[in-house]
Protein backbone atom coordinates (compact mmCIF):
# COMPACT_ATOMS: atom_id res chain seq x y z
CA UNK A 1 0.00 0.00 0.00
CA UNK A 2 1.29 3.64 -0.84
CA UNK A 3 1.21 6.30 1.64
CA UNK A 4 -1.56 8.65 0.44
CA UNK A 5 -3.33 11.02 1.91
CA UNK A 6 -6.92 9.92 1.02
CA UNK A 7 -7.50 6.35 2.44
CA UNK A 8 -6.84 3.11 0.28
CA UNK A 9 -6.23 0.19 0.24
CA UNK A 10 -3.72 -0.23 -2.70
CA UNK A 11 -2.91 2.19 -4.94
CA UNK A 12 -2.84 6.19 -4.22
CA UNK A 13 -6.14 7.75 -4.14
CA UNK A 14 -5.65 11.40 -4.72
CA UNK A 15 -6.46 12.85 -7.77
CA UNK A 16 -5.71 15.67 -10.16
CA UNK A 17 -7.45 19.19 -10.34
CA UNK A 18 -9.21 20.10 -13.53
CA UNK A 19 -6.40 22.71 -14.06
CA UNK A 20 -3.63 20.05 -13.89
CA UNK A 21 -6.13 17.40 -16.29
CA UNK A 22 -6.28 20.10 -18.86
CA UNK A 23 -2.83 21.48 -18.66
CA UNK A 24 -1.74 18.10 -19.07
CA UNK A 25 -4.25 17.13 -22.28
CA UNK A 26 -2.82 20.62 -24.59
CA UNK A 27 0.80 18.96 -24.12
CA UNK A 28 -0.62 15.76 -25.15
CA UNK A 29 -2.93 17.75 -28.22
CA UNK A 30 0.46 19.53 -29.07
CA UNK A 31 2.12 16.33 -29.44
CA UNK A 32 1.42 15.81 -32.96
CA UNK A 33 3.87 12.53 -33.78
CA UNK A 34 1.98 11.00 -30.78
CA UNK A 35 -1.48 12.01 -31.73
CA UNK A 36 -1.03 10.37 -34.52
CA UNK A 37 0.68 7.45 -33.69
CA UNK A 38 -2.26 6.52 -31.57
CA UNK A 39 -4.81 7.06 -34.21
CA UNK A 40 -2.98 4.88 -36.60
CA UNK A 41 -2.96 1.69 -33.90
CA UNK A 42 -5.55 -0.85 -34.69
CA UNK A 43 -6.24 -1.15 -30.24
CA UNK A 44 -7.55 1.08 -28.21
CA UNK A 45 -4.56 3.82 -26.41
CA UNK A 46 -5.34 5.97 -23.55
CA UNK A 47 -2.66 7.85 -21.99
CA UNK A 48 -3.15 8.17 -18.38
CA UNK A 49 -1.43 10.95 -15.81
CA UNK A 50 0.87 9.88 -12.61
CA UNK A 51 -2.86 10.03 -10.80
CA UNK A 52 -3.78 6.80 -13.37
CA UNK A 53 -6.65 9.48 -14.86
CA UNK A 54 -7.06 10.48 -18.89
CA UNK A 55 -5.92 13.03 -20.28
CA UNK A 56 -5.59 12.08 -23.99
CA UNK A 57 -7.23 8.95 -25.65
CA UNK A 58 -7.38 7.70 -29.82
CA UNK A 59 -9.99 7.88 -31.88
CA UNK A 60 -10.61 3.57 -31.51
CA UNK A 61 -11.33 3.91 -27.93
CA UNK A 62 -13.51 7.34 -28.11
CA UNK A 63 -15.34 5.15 -30.71
CA UNK A 64 -15.90 1.68 -28.71
CA UNK A 65 -17.42 4.43 -25.76
CA UNK A 66 -19.46 6.70 -28.38
CA UNK A 67 -18.00 9.47 -27.38
CA UNK A 68 -17.29 12.52 -29.38
CA UNK A 69 -14.98 14.43 -27.60
CA UNK A 70 -12.03 13.33 -25.34
CA UNK A 71 -12.93 16.01 -23.04
CA UNK A 72 -15.92 14.35 -21.90
CA UNK A 73 -13.67 11.46 -19.89
CA UNK A 74 -10.67 13.85 -19.02
CA UNK A 75 -9.72 12.88 -15.67
CA UNK A 76 -11.76 9.47 -15.76
CA UNK A 77 -9.62 6.17 -14.68
CA UNK A 78 -10.21 2.63 -16.55
CA UNK A 79 -12.65 1.27 -13.86
CA UNK A 80 -14.81 4.69 -14.95
CA UNK A 81 -14.51 4.02 -18.20
CA UNK A 82 -15.27 0.08 -17.86
CA UNK A 83 -18.10 0.39 -15.89
CA UNK A 84 -15.90 -1.46 -13.33
CA UNK A 85 -18.25 -2.66 -10.68
CA UNK A 86 -16.01 -2.89 -7.90
CA UNK A 87 -14.99 0.50 -8.40
CA UNK A 88 -18.63 1.83 -8.64
CA UNK A 89 -18.99 0.44 -5.08
CA UNK A 90 -15.73 2.74 -3.72
CA UNK A 91 -15.19 5.45 -2.27
CA UNK A 92 -12.12 6.64 -4.12
CA UNK A 93 -12.31 4.19 -7.55
CA UNK A 94 -10.05 2.62 -9.47
CA UNK A 95 -7.04 1.43 -8.28
CA UNK A 96 -7.95 1.79 -4.34
CA UNK A 97 -10.00 -1.37 -3.38
CA UNK A 98 -8.82 -4.51 -2.10
CA UNK A 99 -10.11 -5.95 -5.49
CA UNK A 100 -7.49 -3.70 -7.68
CA UNK A 101 -4.63 -5.85 -6.03
CA UNK A 102 -5.77 -8.79 -8.45
CA UNK A 103 -6.74 -6.82 -11.14
CA UNK A 104 -4.50 -6.80 -14.20
CA UNK A 105 -4.66 -2.89 -14.27
CA UNK A 106 -4.38 -2.36 -11.02
CA UNK A 107 -0.91 -4.57 -10.99
CA UNK A 108 0.25 -3.05 -14.81
CA UNK A 109 0.00 0.27 -13.17
CA UNK A 110 1.78 -0.43 -9.99
CA UNK A 111 4.27 -1.80 -12.36
CA UNK A 112 4.70 1.74 -14.20
CA UNK A 113 5.29 3.61 -10.62
CA UNK A 114 8.73 1.39 -10.76
CA UNK A 115 9.07 2.52 -14.78
CA UNK A 116 9.04 -0.40 -15.84
CA UNK A 117 6.19 -1.34 -18.66
CA UNK A 118 4.14 -4.70 -18.59
CA UNK A 119 1.48 -6.73 -20.59
CA UNK A 120 -1.52 -8.41 -18.14
CA UNK A 121 -4.69 -10.01 -18.52
CA UNK A 122 -7.31 -7.68 -17.35
CA UNK A 123 -10.72 -9.37 -16.27
CA UNK A 124 -13.61 -7.06 -15.42
CA UNK A 125 -17.31 -7.63 -14.29
CA UNK A 126 -19.64 -4.89 -15.32
CA UNK A 127 -22.31 -3.24 -13.12
CA UNK A 128 -24.82 -4.80 -15.19
CA UNK A 129 -23.20 -7.98 -14.33
CA UNK A 130 -21.69 -8.74 -18.00
CA UNK A 131 -18.02 -9.74 -18.28
CA UNK A 132 -15.16 -7.86 -19.89
CA UNK A 133 -11.25 -9.30 -20.83
CA UNK A 134 -8.89 -7.48 -22.04
CA UNK A 135 -4.94 -7.94 -22.97
CA UNK A 136 -3.39 -4.54 -21.73
CA UNK A 137 0.03 -3.26 -22.78
CA UNK A 138 1.51 0.09 -20.19
CA UNK A 139 4.56 1.99 -20.92
CA UNK A 140 5.98 4.79 -18.89
CA UNK A 141 6.46 7.99 -20.96
CA UNK A 142 8.49 10.85 -19.83
CA UNK A 143 7.15 14.83 -21.20
CA UNK A 144 7.68 17.87 -19.28
CA UNK A 145 9.62 16.26 -16.32
CA UNK A 146 6.23 14.35 -15.84
CA UNK A 147 5.63 10.46 -16.02
CA UNK A 148 2.50 9.51 -18.14
CA UNK A 149 1.47 5.73 -18.91
CA UNK A 150 0.52 4.84 -22.28
CA UNK A 151 -2.43 2.40 -21.93
CA UNK A 152 -3.50 0.32 -25.12
CA UNK A 153 -6.15 -2.10 -24.80
CA UNK A 154 -7.05 -5.39 -26.88
CA UNK A 155 -10.75 -6.81 -26.37
CA UNK A 156 -10.38 -10.54 -25.72
CA UNK A 157 -13.96 -10.47 -24.03
CA UNK A 158 -15.55 -12.38 -27.44
CA UNK A 159 -12.78 -15.10 -27.68
CA UNK A 160 -12.75 -15.53 -23.97
CA UNK A 161 -15.95 -16.25 -23.89
CA UNK A 162 -15.93 -18.31 -26.46
CA UNK A 163 -13.01 -20.26 -25.17
CA UNK A 164 -14.24 -20.82 -21.89
CA UNK A 165 -18.13 -21.87 -22.94
CA UNK A 166 -16.37 -25.19 -24.92
CA UNK A 167 -13.80 -25.69 -23.18
CA UNK A 168 -16.09 -26.53 -20.34
CA UNK A 169 -18.68 -27.45 -22.33
CA UNK A 170 -16.69 -30.27 -23.95
CA UNK A 171 -15.11 -30.79 -20.41
CA UNK A 172 -18.12 -31.94 -19.17
CA UNK A 173 -19.79 -33.39 -21.94
CA UNK A 174 -17.15 -35.87 -22.19
CA UNK A 175 -16.95 -36.39 -18.70
CA UNK A 176 -20.85 -37.44 -18.33
CA UNK A 177 -21.22 -39.73 -21.69
CA UNK A 178 -18.06 -41.25 -21.05
CA UNK A 179 -19.66 -42.49 -17.95
CA UNK A 180 -22.73 -43.69 -19.47
CA UNK A 181 -20.59 -45.48 -22.29
CA UNK A 182 -19.02 -47.10 -19.40
CA UNK A 183 -21.94 -48.50 -17.61
CA UNK A 184 -23.44 -49.82 -20.90
CA UNK A 185 -20.14 -51.56 -21.54
CA UNK A 186 -20.99 -53.33 -18.29
CA UNK A 187 -24.03 -54.36 -18.81
CA UNK A 188 -22.81 -57.24 -21.38
CA UNK A 189 -21.67 -59.49 -18.31
CA UNK A 190 -24.07 -58.15 -15.59
CA UNK A 191 -26.52 -60.21 -13.85
CA UNK A 192 -30.08 -59.53 -13.60
CA UNK A 193 -29.50 -57.58 -10.27
CA UNK A 194 -26.55 -55.62 -11.76
CA UNK A 195 -28.56 -54.95 -15.20
CA UNK A 196 -31.31 -53.35 -13.49
CA UNK A 197 -28.76 -50.73 -11.11
CA UNK A 198 -26.10 -49.96 -14.53
CA UNK A 199 -29.76 -49.04 -16.37
CA UNK A 200 -30.91 -47.12 -13.30
CA UNK A 201 -27.09 -45.15 -13.13
CA UNK A 202 -27.04 -45.34 -17.38
CA UNK A 203 -30.39 -43.29 -16.89
CA UNK A 204 -29.56 -40.70 -14.08
CA UNK A 205 -26.26 -39.92 -15.83
CA UNK A 206 -28.66 -39.00 -19.57
CA UNK A 207 -30.86 -37.31 -17.64
CA UNK A 208 -27.64 -35.40 -16.28
CA UNK A 209 -26.09 -35.20 -19.72
CA UNK A 210 -29.35 -33.66 -20.97
CA UNK A 211 -29.49 -31.13 -17.78
CA UNK A 212 -25.82 -29.80 -18.44
CA UNK A 213 -26.86 -29.45 -22.55
CA UNK A 214 -29.57 -27.33 -21.22
CA UNK A 215 -27.20 -25.36 -18.70
CA UNK A 216 -25.06 -24.48 -21.36
CA UNK A 217 -27.74 -23.30 -23.75
CA UNK A 218 -29.06 -21.07 -20.95
CA UNK A 219 -25.80 -19.68 -20.54
CA UNK A 220 -25.10 -18.73 -24.21
CA UNK A 221 -28.35 -17.08 -24.28
CA UNK A 222 -27.84 -14.94 -20.76
CA UNK A 223 -24.70 -14.01 -22.52
CA UNK A 224 -25.81 -13.05 -25.86
CA UNK A 225 -28.63 -11.31 -24.27
CA UNK A 226 -30.87 -13.67 -25.68
CA UNK A 227 -32.46 -14.97 -21.77
CA UNK A 228 -36.17 -14.76 -21.90
CA UNK A 229 -38.01 -14.54 -18.59
CA UNK A 230 -41.48 -16.03 -17.90
CA UNK A 231 -42.51 -15.64 -14.11
CA UNK A 232 -44.52 -17.65 -12.44
CA UNK A 233 -45.83 -18.32 -8.98
CA UNK A 234 -43.85 -21.27 -7.05
CA UNK A 235 -43.22 -22.51 -3.40
CA UNK A 236 -39.96 -21.39 -2.20
CA UNK A 237 -39.96 -24.52 0.22
CA UNK A 238 -40.96 -27.27 -2.38
CA UNK A 239 -37.97 -25.35 -4.82
CA UNK A 240 -35.47 -26.34 -2.40
CA UNK A 241 -36.79 -29.66 -1.51
CA UNK A 242 -36.80 -30.26 -5.52
CA UNK A 243 -33.07 -29.20 -5.57
CA UNK A 244 -32.29 -31.08 -2.90
CA UNK A 245 -33.82 -34.44 -4.36
CA UNK A 246 -31.80 -33.95 -7.66
CA UNK A 247 -28.60 -34.03 -5.84
CA UNK A 248 -28.60 -36.68 -3.35
CA UNK A 249 -28.02 -38.65 -6.18
CA UNK A 250 -25.72 -36.77 -7.81
CA UNK A 251 -22.11 -38.01 -7.63
CA UNK A 252 -21.39 -34.66 -6.18
CA UNK A 253 -23.32 -35.30 -3.21
CA UNK A 254 -21.19 -39.15 -2.31
CA UNK A 255 -21.03 -40.12 1.07
CA UNK A 256 -21.72 -35.94 1.90
CA UNK A 257 -24.69 -34.19 3.55
CA UNK A 258 -27.80 -31.89 2.24
CA UNK A 259 -29.96 -30.57 5.19
CA UNK A 260 -32.45 -28.07 4.45
CA UNK A 261 -32.99 -25.44 7.26
CA UNK A 262 -35.11 -25.97 10.16
CA UNK A 263 -36.81 -22.39 9.64
CA UNK A 264 -36.58 -22.67 5.53
CA UNK A 265 -39.17 -20.25 4.31
CA UNK A 266 -42.64 -21.39 2.44
CA UNK A 267 -43.43 -18.15 0.87
CA UNK A 268 -44.87 -17.93 -2.63
CA UNK A 269 -42.69 -16.33 -4.79
CA UNK A 270 -43.09 -15.09 -8.63
CA UNK A 271 -40.13 -15.30 -10.73
CA UNK A 272 -38.52 -17.72 -13.19
CA UNK A 273 -38.19 -20.86 -11.31
CA UNK A 274 -36.51 -22.82 -13.85
CA UNK A 275 -33.81 -20.40 -14.14
CA UNK A 276 -33.59 -19.43 -9.74
CA UNK A 277 -33.12 -23.78 -9.24
CA UNK A 278 -30.42 -23.27 -12.11
CA UNK A 279 -28.65 -20.95 -10.01
CA UNK A 280 -29.64 -22.44 -6.68
CA UNK A 281 -28.53 -26.07 -8.15
CA UNK A 282 -24.89 -24.42 -9.51
CA UNK A 283 -24.40 -23.16 -5.84
CA UNK A 284 -25.23 -26.15 -3.86
CA UNK A 285 -22.84 -28.45 -6.18
CA UNK A 286 -20.26 -25.64 -6.29
CA UNK A 287 -20.30 -25.76 -1.83
CA UNK A 288 -20.64 -30.04 -2.28
CA UNK A 289 -17.65 -30.10 -4.52
CA UNK A 290 -15.66 -27.94 -1.35
CA UNK A 291 -16.29 -30.73 1.01
CA UNK A 292 -15.44 -33.26 2.23
CA UNK A 293 -16.90 -36.77 3.18
CA UNK A 294 -19.21 -36.63 6.18
CA UNK A 295 -19.39 -33.03 5.72
CA UNK A 296 -22.75 -30.98 5.59
CA UNK A 297 -24.20 -28.59 2.99
CA UNK A 298 -27.01 -26.34 4.72
CA UNK A 299 -29.70 -25.08 2.47
CA UNK A 300 -32.37 -22.17 3.61
CA UNK A 301 -34.64 -19.61 2.68
CA UNK A 302 -35.61 -16.45 4.33
CA UNK A 303 -37.51 -12.79 3.75
CA UNK A 304 -35.07 -10.23 4.32
CA UNK A 305 -36.14 -6.13 3.75
CA UNK A 306 -38.92 -7.36 1.88
CA UNK A 307 -36.85 -9.92 -0.72
CA UNK A 308 -36.46 -13.59 -0.89
CA UNK A 309 -33.42 -14.58 0.44
CA UNK A 310 -31.89 -18.08 -0.75
CA UNK A 311 -28.45 -19.57 1.43
CA UNK A 312 -26.27 -22.02 0.69
CA UNK A 313 -23.38 -23.29 3.42
CA UNK A 314 -20.57 -25.67 3.71
CA UNK A 315 -17.64 -25.78 6.27
CA UNK A 316 -15.24 -25.19 3.43
CA UNK A 317 -13.02 -21.66 3.53
CA UNK A 318 -12.09 -19.78 0.63
CA UNK A 319 -8.42 -18.09 0.48
CA UNK A 320 -8.12 -14.17 0.68
CA UNK A 321 -6.95 -14.19 -3.07
CA UNK A 322 -9.96 -16.42 -4.01
CA UNK A 323 -12.06 -14.30 -2.73
CA UNK A 324 -11.58 -11.24 -4.35
CA UNK A 325 -11.90 -12.88 -7.78
CA UNK A 326 -15.40 -14.85 -7.32
CA UNK A 327 -17.60 -13.80 -9.64
CA UNK A 328 -15.11 -12.96 -12.58
CA UNK A 329 -15.93 -14.95 -15.42
CA UNK A 330 -12.40 -16.31 -16.10
CA UNK A 331 -11.94 -17.17 -12.75
CA UNK A 332 -12.49 -20.80 -10.84
CA UNK A 333 -11.41 -22.13 -7.14
CA UNK A 334 -11.22 -25.54 -9.41
CA UNK A 335 -8.39 -24.08 -11.22
CA UNK A 336 -7.57 -23.73 -15.20
CA UNK A 337 -9.77 -25.28 -17.37
CA UNK A 338 -13.07 -26.04 -14.90
CA UNK A 339 -15.70 -24.33 -14.53
CA UNK A 340 -17.31 -20.63 -14.94
CA UNK A 341 -16.47 -20.22 -11.35
CA UNK A 342 -19.55 -18.67 -10.16
CA UNK A 343 -19.69 -15.68 -12.56
CA UNK A 344 -23.00 -17.62 -14.12
CA UNK A 345 -24.53 -17.32 -10.90
CA UNK A 346 -24.30 -13.24 -10.96
CA UNK A 347 -25.29 -13.25 -14.64
CA UNK A 348 -28.68 -14.70 -14.06
CA UNK A 349 -29.33 -12.96 -10.48
CA UNK A 350 -28.50 -9.58 -11.03
CA UNK A 351 -28.60 -9.19 -14.97
CA UNK A 352 -31.97 -11.49 -15.45
CA UNK A 353 -33.46 -11.74 -12.39
CA UNK A 354 -33.56 -8.25 -10.51
CA UNK A 355 -31.65 -9.96 -7.54
CA UNK A 356 -28.18 -9.86 -5.54
CA UNK A 357 -25.53 -12.25 -5.55
CA UNK A 358 -23.01 -12.18 -2.90
CA UNK A 359 -21.20 -14.60 -0.16
CA UNK A 360 -19.55 -14.40 2.96
CA UNK A 361 -16.36 -17.01 4.34
CA UNK A 362 -13.98 -17.51 7.07
CA UNK A 363 -12.07 -19.89 8.70
CA UNK A 364 -14.82 -20.23 12.12
CA UNK A 365 -18.02 -20.20 9.98
CA UNK A 366 -17.21 -21.80 6.49
CA UNK A 367 -18.37 -20.14 3.09
CA UNK A 368 -22.36 -19.19 2.47
CA UNK A 369 -23.80 -17.79 -0.97
CA UNK A 370 -26.46 -15.60 -0.69
CA UNK A 371 -28.61 -15.10 -3.47
CA UNK A 372 -31.51 -12.35 -3.26
CA UNK A 373 -34.80 -11.64 -5.20
CA UNK A 374 -37.87 -9.63 -5.64
CA UNK A 375 -40.70 -11.66 -4.05
CA UNK A 376 -42.26 -10.62 -7.12
CA UNK A 377 -40.41 -9.87 -10.47
CA UNK A 378 -41.49 -6.61 -12.45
Amino acid sequence: MTDSKLPTEFLDAEISSEEELNGQHEVFIKFEMLKIFMNSMPTSVLVLNNNRQVVCANKIFLESLQVRDVREIIGARPGDLFRCDHEAKSLYGCGTTKFCTVCGTGQALMEIQKDKSSIKECSITRDDAEALDFQIWTNPIKLNDETFTIYSILDKSDEKRRAALERIFFHDILNTAGGIKGFIELLEGANPEEMEEFIHISYELSERLIEEIESQRELIRAENNDLVIRPKPFSTYDMIKEIRTLYLSHYVAKNKIIKLNEDTLDAVMVSDKPIIRRVLGNLLKNALEAINDSETVTINCFSEAGNITYSVHSPSYITPVNQLQIFKRSFSTKGSGRGLGTYSIKLLTEKYLQGKASFQSSIEEGTTFFVSFPKEIK
